[in-house]
């Protein structure tokens, strides 16, 4: 895991949930909860990780120019 390799290097971990458009229960429990205890049990210094777009304008203005954009 990738987890004793940042605890034996000394760096932190930055988890980046590009696949998550919003925060869901798999995003608070494993991600926010779970993975969270094992960098800490594993001694990483620090662990953060990302929020999800959700209503972020620039986003929301991205998804709309592609869904009104002919062709796509």
């Amino acid at each position: 895991m990738k987890y004793f390799q940042a605890a034996k290097d000394k760096v932190s971990i930055l988890i980046v949930p590009i696949s998550f458009i919003s925060e869901h229960i798999e995003t608070l429990v494993e991600l926010d909860i779970e993975y969270k205890e094992l960098a800490n049990k594993h001694v990483v210094p620090g662990y953060f990780r990302i929020p999800a777009l959700g209503i972020n304008t620039e986003f929301i203005q991205a998804l709309t120019k592609l869904c009104l954009e002919p062709n796509n």
